[in-house]
């Protein structure tokens, strides 16, 4: 068990192995423990969700049709489209919005919520697809247990996105310090999802290791019947394909 620190400051233990990791691991036909554990803690991980082999070859698309691109695509911390950024090791920096990262660039604490969620707050699911081995310095997600269940501050004025973000930033790293909130930031191997909650406070680790990267796709759902909320306040009526 290594120590490190979130984005804001905030201590955290992260297991080596997983005999260290106190998250369990549930198959991804087990629906009745899945629904169970997600529910009490708003996260929850299945063991080999997806086949080793499905993200070798995802990884290699990105490798030979991604990373090979030097136009600009949209971004997901800046929101901006923009060029890829590339470290010493050839790992693209600014994660691409709505495709798969392979940088390890920190998230800072937050819930979901606070930028998107359906028109019924706390409907939404994330995931957290590894495609790899992420190792306990590659810069791991992170999430604290329970914390669907607190109430944090709605957007407004005082802490809204375009002026005040880093006042939303840090109220959310003060909740998790005076409620001693746990933070834990579980190994994840090849294959394995990571599901949680909107409300659930979560983000990632800085990578403390250039030889490794944390090669992931990240991606978010809401029920077909619900209209999709933007920043709490705005509501879209989002097309769906049904043959997907």
């Amino acid at each position: 068990m290594i120590e490190l620190k979130t984005p804001r400051g905030v201590p955290v233990h992260v297991p080596e192995v997983l005999t260290e990791d106190p998250s369990p691991r549930f198959s991804a036909d087990d629906a009745e423990h899945l629904r169970a554990y997600y529910e009490e803690n708003g996260y929850v991980i299945g063991k080999s969700v997806i086949a080793p082999e499905v993200c070798d070859t995802q990884r290699k698309l990105w490798e030979d049709e991604v990373k090979t691109f030097r136009g600009y695509i949209y971004r997901q911390v800046t929101a901006k489209a923009e060029k890829h950024v590339f470290n010493e090791n050839g790992w693209v920096m600014n994660p691409i919005l709505n495709l798969q990262s392979v940088g390890n660039s920190a998230t800072w604490e937050h819930q979901d919520s606070y930028y998107l969620d359906p028109e019924k707050v706390g409907e939404m699911t994330a995931a957290w697809i590894a495609m790899g081995l992420i190792t306990a310095r590659a810069g791991r997600f992170f999430v604290c247990p329970k914390s669907h269940k607190i109430r944090l501050d709605d957007h407004s004025l005082a802490n809204n996105v375009a002026q005040h973000h880093e006042v939303y930033i840090a109220s959310v790293a003060d909740e998790i310090k005076s409620l001693k909130l746990e933070i834990r930031a579980p190994a994840l191997d090849k294959g394995d999802v990571l599901f949680w909650s909107s409300l659930t406070i979560h983000g990632s680790l800085n990578s403390q290791d250039p030889h490794h990267s944390r090669s992931s796709i990240t991606c978010h759902a809401i029920p077909s019947s619900r209209l999709f909320m933007s920043h709490q306040s705005r509501l879209r009526d989002v097309s769906t394909n049904d043959g997907l």
